[in-house]
């Protein structure tokens, strides 16, 4: 492995790992990343390119695994025998993830081959940006604070907000995290069942990439996403802990005047 190649699997690594629960959107800053540093030509081909970059969110599925794996475990066991007239957190998590598979596997090959570009990304940027400014000046009452208390209803509109996904740029966790204001959710569980939504959507595509290209996995390649793995998880467990903290008593203003800033800047740098 050359020095250029290991010093772009750890940029990405760490890309991948601060941005993907951030409300900052982690495919933008991947496909920004990659292009600047040129990670296509350096792991030799697209195909491969795209591998490493999904494989890299598996990461973030054992960071979420780390933090609130044990929590899982415990809903699991009590899935047969869920508390008289209350909602289920793991069929709220299917209801959520229903709609961003049915429209990823219906149109996702027309969004990866069209919508996969700087600028379409930096206009996504802005626009999320400018939604989430809204979102959090708006006078919504917030009534739930508990992940397992959150409504069949509340998790089909957060799981048709997290459709707006799709388009690069938008933000996995931003779109579910708004989509969790805006239904009454309290900041914390909003990100705290954004976290947990994020499992099955990461798991799925990480598979399905990681079968489609499985001829590409040679010992060369398994040594790149081990190491992009390792980075990932340990920066996205880092961010997980920390957004936890940070959202008891801050809005997500900081990060909407970031995302607008940063679309700013990336229509200048394209554009000259």
């Amino acid at each position: 492995m050359t020095a250029p190649l290991l010093i772009a699997v750890l940029v990405l690594g760490l890309v991948q790992g601060v941005t993907e629960f951030l409300p900052i959107s982690s495919s933008g800053h991947l496909i920004l990343a990659g292009r600047m540093i040129d990670f296509e030509q350096a792991i030799g081909g697209e195909a491969k390119g795209v591998v490493f970059e999904i494989f890299i969110q598996a990461g973030s599925i054992a960071a979420i695994l780390a933090e609130y794996g044990r929590e899982l475990w415990k809903t699991a066991l009590t899935a047969i025998q869920p508390k008289s007239g209350k909602p289920h957190l793991l069929i709220g998590l299917v209801i959520g993830t229903v709609p961003v598979v049915l429209v990823g596997g219906i149109f996702g090959g027309e969004i990866q081959e069209h919508l996969f570009n700087p600028t379409v990304v930096a206009w996504a940027f802005i626009f999320g940006g400018i939604i989430m400014w809204v979102v959090e000046s708006l006078p919504i009452k917030h009534s739930c604070s508990d992940t397992h208390m959150i409504s069949w209803r509340q998790s089909l509109f957060i799981g048709l907000a997290q459709v707006l996904a799709l388009v690069p740029g938008t933000s996995r966790s931003g779109a579910t995290i708004m989509g969790g204001l805006c239904s009454g959710l309290d900041r914390r569980t909003a990100t705290e069942f954004s976290f947990l939504l994020a499992l099955p959507v990461l798991l799925a595509a990480t598979t399905y990439t990681l079968l489609k290209h499985a001829a590409l996995l040679d010992s060369q390649m398994l040594t790149l996403l081990m190491g992009g793995f390792l980075v990932s998880f340990l920066c996205s467990w880092a961010v997980i802990r920390w957004l936890i903290r940070y959202v008891r008593s801050h809005s997500f203003k900081v990060f909407a005047a970031y995302r607008i800033a940063f679309g700013a800047a990336m229509l200048y740098v394209f554009r000259h």
